[in-house]
């Protein structure tokens, strides 16, 4: 199974919701370098058109992080939500929530927007879609501090979730491509 990048928002509160109550499965690995490989080939090939690249790789592994998030959850991890399972320890159940469902919540806004953004082009959903990553980075931040707390063996996979949310958005304030596809609309593709 290829487990994309992007995916480590959900992924990580899967992996933390399965690690906040016991379990007989043992962790397993989340990502597969093959599948970046696979996904960047794809990419790479289709450079020269305005969504390509680094951006198409973006919308690749949001698109993706949801299908494999809604999955997990779905079938593994959905219990671990269920307030019983934290009996006797309340608080704890209601700081893993506030660990975990913020970031999931703004991966499926971010990829409304962003989906938006890749039908119309257009700088105002661009900016918008800076700032849902901005929220994203920041919940993501103060559950890496509730994790530091409470789930110390989950900082691990929130900080899977926190840097590539930092890193794409500096790619959305920085990256040339980004400017040419959303604002100024004449993106000429770079021959080598």
């Amino acid at each position: 199974m290829v487990i994309p990048n992007h995916v480590t928002p959900a992924l990580s509160a899967i992996l933390q919701a399965s690690s906040a109550t016991p379990s007989t499965n043992p962790p397993s690995n989340p990502t597969l370098p093959i599948g970046w490989l696979v996904l960047w080939w794809i990419c790479s090939r289709n450079k020269t058109k305005p969504i390509g690249g680094w951006l198409a790789y973006y919308y690749y592994q949001l698109y993706l992080g949801l299908v494999v998030s809604c999955l997990l959850i779905a079938g593994v991890s959905i219990h671990s939500y269920v307030p019983e399972n934290f009996e006797g320890v309340k608080d704890r159940y209601y700081f893993f929530l506030a660990s975990n469902l913020p970031g999931l919540l703004l991966m499926c806004f971010q990829a409304a927007v962003a989906t938006f953004l890749l039908a119309f082009k257009s700088w105002d959903l661009l900016e918008l879609l800076r700032k849902v990553l901005i929220a994203q980075a920041v919940a993501e931040g103060i559950g890496l501090a509730i994790d530091s707390k409470y789930f110390p063996d989950n900082i691990g996979l929130g900080l899977l979730s926190f840097v590539p949310t930092v890193l794409w958005t500096f790619y959305f304030f920085k990256s040339a491509r980004v400017q040419r596809v959303f604002k100024t609309h004449d993106w000429v593709p770079v021959t080598s």
